[in-house]
């Protein structure tokens, strides 16, 4: 068994090498035009978060905004009627990056809105440290937006404590490297993001992207979620462990998580690592390349890793149109 995964990590090293070249295509400047000049007085933040990094980035912007007086709807977008995204002077979206790219769910999701009739979006991506394509990401989930009829004003990233467990299985050393992030300097990074959106909004401005040169998408081409699964050799909920509680359930975004009978459907599973990361009773098992993985948030409380809030969340607590997965 050994054997045959290090000639399938070989593989996909060598690959991934050959294709390199291929990564460095010319990726054009896209270009929208303009709106004219106004006031922004409603704005929407949205998001899909499975730990809470890119929920609270969301979270962060939305109270500047308020302090800014502006009328703020913030929501995870799983709680979210996509109909209902009309009337809105601006939008960000946000979400973590998931093997080099955003998440599937999400990618599924932002056709469903309607046309935006030219409302000024942006996007804002949250990812582990080091980094992982997390501008490519943001590329894409503006992208998105503007072909729902949305005029781009910013992207941004934003990194955090990894939480990808076989980072911490294999890596554990590297990865608490990171575990003060994110902190003050990174919220301060948003609240600038959150203030130069809005006058860009306010200007009527159009905001000129590019995807990167990165070795990220040729990771993402070579290695995908399949290649994941396929070295995953086991992915299950342990009946005795589990409390019935449904988070691993209800967190899933394709459905394949069946708490009462003990079982992953994992067919339809896309190795998101969310239903591990947040059971928090331990239940679901999970063995990756031969090292059983320890869940984020039990990773946190072994470690002693307290991630600090934001001042503006700690004072107003949840907002009436939040759904918090913490």
């Amino acid at each position: 068994m050994n054997t045959r995964r290090n000639f399938l990590r070989m593989g996909v090293f060598a690959t991934a090498a050959l294709g390199l070249p291929f990564a460095y295509a010319c990726h054009p400047k896209q270009h929208f035009e303009p709106r004219s000049p106004r006031t922004v007085r409603r704005a929407l933040v949205l998001w899909f978060s499975q730990t809470g990094n890119t929920q609270r980035i969301g979270r962060l912007l939305a109270a500047v905004w308020r302090k800014n007086g502006l009328e703020v709807t913030a929501a995870e977008i799983r709680q979210f009627d996509p109909g209902s995204a009309l009337g809105y002077d601006l939008i960000a979206m946000g979400c973590p990056v998931n093997h080099y790219d955003a998440p599937g769910y999400v990618k599924s999701w932002l056709p469903r809105l309607p046309h935006l009739q030219g409302a000024s979006v942006a996007a804002f991506v949250t990812h582990g440290l080091p980094p992982s394509n997390q501008h490519n990401t943001a590329c894409a989930i503006l992208e998105l937006l503007a072909q729902r009829g949305g005029v781009p004003v910013g992207l941004a990233t934003f990194g955090n404590f990894g939480t990808y467990p076989p980072l911490w299985a294999f890596y554990p050393e590297s990865a608490l490297k990171t575990s003060a992030f994110p902190n003050e300097t990174t919220y301060d990074q948003v609240r600038q993001y959150a203030g130069e959106l809005l006058v860009q909004a306010s200007a009527g401005n159009a905001f000129e992207f590019s995807r990167e040169l990165s070795f990220g998408d040729v990771k993402k081409s070579l290695a995908p979620i399949w290649f994941s699964k396929m070295i995953t050799d086991e992915h299950s909920i342990d009946k005795e462990r589990c409390q019935h509680c449904g988070t691993c359930a209800e967190l899933c975004p394709t459905g394949a998580i069946d708490p009462e009978k003990g079982v992953v459907n994992k067919a339809i599973c896309v190795d998101c690592m969310g239903c591990i990361n947040n059971c928090p009773a331990q239940a679901v098992r999970m063995v990756y390349w031969g090292k059983p993985l320890v869940g984020y948030r039990d990773f946190l409380r072994e470690k002693g890793i307290v991630i600090k809030e934001p001042e503006e969340i700690s004072i107003m607590g949840k907002e009436k149109h939040e759904f918090s997965y913490n």
